[in-house]
């Protein structure tokens, strides 16, 4: 027999089986009072003792009838249950937990964790293996656990009471896998066959499936039993179960488990800099000590850093009023800065084992940046005075990778820009040209000066000049070397006064002055280069076309928050070609979804993916060819048993992991008031003249 509120049970023992001895030591204080005789009072000159509050227990089948009435309420209190014995329902549902907590490794802690089961479950050394696993494996899961007490579940409510059983097993979301059967070793085959997921554990959502099978149960019937089999690793539900009983089957030992987790993991491309990208994550460690954990980021699959993070361990709060104590586990943050300007999946991984796999590596898709669609905006007519670069210039542009480039002249522009024409160019490039408005969009400018109020620049001067300095730190100039340009005319950029719409940052200064310059508009940057590449050396050295890059990347890229990640506790959804029909994923595991077209594109959905890992799309689809999927759920990493539940207001303890077995409080009470009756019947009869 198990007692599934045993604080309540010692609670009122303590309380009641005192009261009723402290009733049978007090003593009456009798009133003095004169009579004539004592002949017919022996009972009384028997008592005759000095008048003090208290004597010593006597003799009594009284006291031991109250004592045994006190104890059987006592019991009722502490909600007895027969291991074994029959529930009395005729309708079992059965919840089987398969979140990701249910997939910890028991390790040292499992033989406390299968103690709790009957023997037959565990196989001798050398002997079959029990359900659920094979006989070489060391570290059952709770998982494991978990489809051993819900095979004998099934097993002992089909054989002594002929009831029809119901399978539900839930994770994210609830799979009722048999509705009602009464062969067990149907239901057996069906447990062996669940596998776990990945997925955070939504007990509310399995109770509501649990609940619409009890609709059709007729009044005249036993209540129906649902029996929940997990490690408590969820929120409490609010939800209700209406007549139904509830029993909780708690796997998972009390031992602190071996587990460090990542629980958050996003990044950010900064603004002034789109090649760095900055990454932050959370940790959590559900063992009882600190622990050092090496923490690798890789770039597709490729090492970008490695690192050590010191993780403290949970923190133990003492129960208040009898309540079980609590654990919190410890947490602490890891940073990164990489620079790349390479798109590909981010991952950051625990290279450490412990109890749980799943939350051991984190996934974070960095954006492919679309190619930049550049345009060249030259003069009308390219004459030798014109100071524009001409083919120079168009050339270096056309070789970077993965640029658009559209030529065109200064009239086409103007008419392109009073029409609102270019706003789908990434970048606007001058060649000696400036035009009379700018749009909304990043330029570089050669040679001239574009309109922003407060920035000019001087007339070319006949004397030549070296670059004498530049910004090293700047991203713009920090991969080049300008110490051997030399400018044939230079011009010297100017700003200043009170009409100065933009923030300027000196890049390169020359003889006479700044050459190179940032400006900074609210809605766009700018670069301003203060001569024409077609009149200095700079086109023959390297530094040419590393500069146009870098420039190009700067201006063109755009800050982007890397927190969109997929996880297992929500649906997944991907854009894809309007000429694809179907998309495959193929990872851990494999899932296809039909594509449909809405009004924001078309797109692929495959719901809640079950495992965590990274998946390949096929047909590939550009910016999604791979992707990974993570965990990132506090709750599950802890890795916390719980051995009582809260369900519609009304405290549930975890019953033996065995079997249900039947609650008999009920008989508890019937017997004492049996008892009850028999007292009174005796006191009646003895009154009785």
């Amino acid at each position: 027999m198990t007692l599934l509120a045993p604080t309540a049970a010692l609670v009122a023992g303590a309380i009641a089986l005192p009261a009723v001895l402290a009733l049978y030591l007090l003593k009456l204080r009798r009133r003095p009072v004169r009579v004539s005789t004592t002949l017919f009072w022996n009972a009384a000159s028997e008592d005759l003792q000095a008048n003090v509050p208290l004597r010593w227990l006597r003799r009594s089948w009284l006291l031991v009838l109250h004592l045994l009435i006190a104890s059987l309420l006592v019991l009722a209190i502490g909600r007895p249950a027969l291991s074994g014995a029959s529930s009395g329902s005729r309708r079992v549902i059965i919840l089987l937990d398969r979140s990701a907590s249910m997939n910890a490794r028991e390790g040292a802690s499992s033989s406390q964790a299968s103690s709790s089961l009957p023997p037959d479950t565990v196989a001798p050394p050398g002997g079959p293996a029990p359900t659920g696993r094979t006989s070489r494996d060391p570290s059952p899961t709770r998982f494991d656990l978990a489809k051993e007490a819900a095979i004998r579940i099934a097993t002992d409510a089909i054989d002594q009471d002929g009831a029809s059983v119901s399978l539900i097993a839930f994770a994210k979301e609830p799979v009722l896998l048999s509705p009602a059967s009464g062969s067990a070793s149907q239901l057996r085959a069906m447990i062996d066959a669940v596998t776990p997921t990945d997925q955070p554990a939504d007990l509310a959502a399995a109770l509501r499936a649990a609940e619409a099978l009890t609709l059709d149960t007729p009044e005249s019937d036993a209540p129906p039993l649902v029996a929940l089999v997990s490690d408590g690793g969820f929120s409490e539900p609010r939800a209700k179960l209406g007549n139904a009983a509830f029993s909780f089957v708690s796997v998972g030992a009390d031992t602190t488990p071996d587990n460090t987790g990542i629980v958050a993991f996003a990044g950010r491309r900064e603004y002034a800099d789109p090649r760095t990208v900055r990454l932050v994550a959370r940790l959590v460690n559900a063992g009882g000590s600190a622990v050092s954990v090496p923490l690798v980021l890789r770039l597709n699959e490729q090492p970008l850093a490695r690192r050590a993070l010191e993780v403290p361990g949970a923190a133990i709060t003492p129960g208040v009023d009898g309540a079980p104590p609590t654990s919190t586990p410890g947490e602490a943050i890891a940073s990164f800065e990489i620079a790349t300007s390479a798109a590909g999946l981010l991952s950051l991984s625990i290279d450490r084992p412990d109890a749980l796999d799943a939350d051991n590596a984190s996934w974070l898709s960095l954006p492919r940046a679309q190619p930049p669609r550049i345009v060249l905006v030259a003069p009308d007519e390219l004459r030798l005075d014109s100071g524009a670069s001409g083919w120079v210039l168009a050339d270096a542009l056309a070789e970077l990778p993965g640029v658009t480039l559209t030529t065109m002249t200064r009239s086409e522009y103007e008419t392109r820009s009073a029409e609102r024409g270019l706003s789908a160019a990434d970048l606007l490039v001058f060649d000696a040209v400036s035009p009379r408005t700018l749009p909304r969009v990043a330029t570089l400018s050669f040679n001239a000066s574009p309109p922003i109020p407060g920035v000019t620049l001087s007339e070319p001067s006949a004397k030549g000049s070296y670059v004498l300095s530049w910004r090293r730190t700047s991203p713009i100039l920090r991969d080049v070397s300008l110490d051997s340009v030399f400018i044939a005319r230079p011009r010297v950029i100017r700003w200043g006064g009170e009409i100065l719409r933009a923030k300027l940052t000196e890049l390169a200064t020359g003889n006479d002055g700044p050459l190179i310059a940032l400006a900074e508009r609210d809605d766009a940057r700018d670069i301003l280069v203060a001569f024409a590449p077609a009149e200095s050396d700079w086109p023959l050295q390297v530094s040419f076309p590393v500069f146009l890059a870098a420039a190009v990347d700067t201006l063109t890229a755009r800050a982007a928050d890397l927190n969109d990640q997929a996880t297992t506790s929500r649906p997944l959804l991907i854009r894809v070609p309007a000429a694809v029909t179907s998309v495959s994923l193929q990872g851990p595991e494999t899932l296809s979804a039909t594509t449909r077209v809405g009004d924001s594109g078309a797109s692929a959905g495959f719901g809640v993916v079950a495992r965590v890992g990274v998946y390949r799309t096929i047909p590939p689809i550009a910016g999604s060819e791979s992707l990974g999927v993570s965990l990132l759920d506090a709750t599950e990493s802890s890795l916390l048993t719980r051995r009582e539940l809260s369900i519609g207001g009304r405290a549930i303890a975890a019953g033996s992991a065995g079997s249900v077995g039947r609650q008999v409080w009920d008989w508890c009470v019937l017997a004492a008031i049996a008892l009850l009756a028999v007292e009174w019947l005796a006191y009646a009869a003895r009154m009785k003249v």
